[in-house]
């Protein structure tokens, strides 16, 4: 049952990092969002490159996302390749320990992403979608119910 919920909460992360719209009209950059950029938006040309989980919750990776007595899950690191093309690559890792004894799962996931001004909309090939929002070189993503803070560079 804990490994269901950690391999649910490490899906939502990593393919979930997914959540956007299906209209990709094409730009000066590839295939944007509808909405006209502005100065300080972000583009698929800057935003491509790879982005590094650094705190879920404010709490530095490794971070545990689930905790039942001694049982939990843990993040323990993740980071996206983000292409201009609009095409994104996630590969990061989870702990989990049940019952005294530790696994440690890689965790990988491929899909797309549009920009909206300074959100961006992810879809994993297995049709989970995320909502993210960009600041600058860093990224706020919500993923069950958890603060997720990439980091590009």
């Amino acid at each position: 049952m804990v490994r269901a919920r950690i391999l649910l909460v490490v899906a939502g992360l990593i393919g979930s990092l997914a959540c956007g719209s299906s209209t990709t009209p094409t730009g000066p950059d590839g295939p944007s969002s509808p909405s006209t950029p502005t100065s300080t938006s972000p583009t698929l040309t800057s935003m491509a490159g790879v982005w590094t989980l650094i705190t879920v919750n404010g709490n530095a990776v490794p971070a545990v996302v689930g905790q039942v007595g001694s049982d939990r899950v843990e993040i323990v690191s993740d980071a996206l390749t983000l292409t201009a093309a609009g095409t994104f690559t996630e590969n990061g890792q989870v702990r989990l320990t049940t019952g005294g004894r530790t696994q440690t799962d890689p965790v990988t996931e491929t899909g797309t992403f549009t920009i909206d001004g300074t959100t961006v909309n992810f879809v994993g090939t297995g049709g989970v979608r995320r909502t993210g929002t960009v600041s600058g070189n860093t990224m706020t993503i919500p993923v069950e119910g958890n603060a997720w803070v990439l980091r590009k560079g």
